[in-house]
């Protein structure tokens, strides 16, 4: 087995932020969802060197899957960010943790809200930090999170993402494992291009 997921977000991280336009230490991060997607980012924020958020919010509504967080945090080295695993329940807790980041932070949504369910884990009052990193990692819904961001991408400033460069890049670099055919960027651009077509 491989684990490729907190590869695949330092990668579409990396894309999202202009490989470096926009860094992530200068703010913090706030990530909705602490599922497999939301472990992976903790993973791969603990893992690297640098470029990373001063400080990592993890949330969930779920108490086993915030169980299930600590416990890969407890087998991750001791390190930077710090780390915050909390149980929300609503909309509105979601946005007092967004309101308390500080500009340039990232802000992610890796729930399943806006894809297996409509709507958003945030609230309509919900403010988007001044210079911030906005991803949706969903990639098929309503995607109501991406509206939100999208209507606030003019002024606040924002770099907006959505989850369709997280899927292909996940897809890619298993495909390159397999076929022991690493994908360089001329092959994933054509592979996106082929892939566009079944864009729901």
């Amino acid at each position: 087995g491989h684990a490729t997921d907190p590869s695949v977000s330092g990668r579409a991280l990396a894309r999202l932020c202009g490989d470096g336009a926009r860094t992530l230490d200068r703010g913090q991060a706030l990530c909705l969802g602490a599922g497999g997607a939301g472990q992976s980012l903790l993973a791969y924020f603990r893992m690297k060197a640098e470029d990373r958020p001063k400080r990592l919010f993890l949330l969930d509504r779920d108490p086993a899957q915030l169980e299930r967080a600590q416990t890969l945090l407890d087998r991750l080295p001791v390190g930077l960010p710090p780390v915050d695993l909390v149980l929300t329940q609503a909309a509105e807790e979601n946005d007092r943790f967004l309101a308390g980041l500080p500009a340039h932070s990232l802000v992610v949504n890796a729930t399943g809200v806006g894809k297996d369910l409509p709507g958003s884990p945030l609230s309509p009052n919900a403010r988007f930090p001044d210079y911030g990193v906005v991803w949706e990692l969903n990639y098929r819904g309503d995607l109501q999170f991406l509206r939100q961001a999208r209507d606030q991408e003019q002024e606040r400033h924002l770099i907006i993402g959505d989850g369709w460069q997280y899927f292909l890049l996940s897809w890619s670099l298993i495909v390159g494992l397999v076929f022991d055919a690493p994908v360089d960027q001329n092959t994933f651009a054509r592979l996106a291009e082929a892939a566009e077509a079944s864009r729901v």
